[in-house]
């Protein structure tokens, strides 16, 4: 017998309850990320962004789209955007699209929570407790649309999810969706 072996054999084992009971975690990717990687307009941002891991559908598509939200003078023809070289002044958007049959879709959106705050009040809500010790604002409207916001480092996020032929998504699936998230690295 090898005077090794039960070094060996006890090695494994704490090393297996290291794995079993330690701080790993398995690293889900990104919902769509094959897809999002593809999109360049990410690239131009510098802000960490959070996406989720998890999206009740098979994802058929993944759009992306940008808007900006400070700011504005209207001039005689144009509007001119007071601070359209700052990002924080831009709002970043990913929908997720199921298959066109079913109509499903997420859409995130993210943008500077001070810029957001200053201009807009957080609309009728109900506080919910996220899994990662953030406060999330679940927000039913009188139209039926169901929606999550919570604010990340500087970032305020905004996730809603419209079912099959209309119908809105649970609380708890909204929830779901959120504690998902992870940060996203081009």
């Amino acid at each position: 017998m090898n005077k090794y072996l039960p070094f060996i054999v006890i090695a494994l084992l704490v090393a297996g309850a290291m794995y079993f009971f330690g701080d790993s975690k398995e690293v889900l990717p990104i919902a769509g990320e094959e897809e999002i990687r593809r999109m360049t307009e990410l690239e131009e941002f510098e802000r960490e962004i959070h996406l989720p891991t998890y999206v009740p559908f098979e994802i058929w598509r993944v759009t992306f789209d940008s808007y900006y939200v400070g700011p504005f003078e209207y001039g005689d023809r144009e509007t001119t955007y007071l601070h359209e070289d700052e990002e924080k002044y831009w709002s970043i958007e990913l929908v997720y699209h199921a298959n066109e049959e079913s109509g499903e879709i997420i859409r995130v959106m993210t943008a500077n929570a001070d810029v957001i705050l200053e201009m807009n009040e957080l609309p009728p809500h109900e506080e919910i407790d996220l899994a990662d010790g953030n406060v999330g604002y679940y927000v039913p409207d009188e139209f039926g649309a169901r929606l999550i916001i919570w604010i990340m480092d500087e970032w305020i996020y905004v996730l809603d999810y419209m079912g099959k032929s209309g119908e809105h998504a649970s609380k708890e699936e909204l929830t779901k969706i959120v504690e998902s998230f992870r940060e996203y690295r081009p």
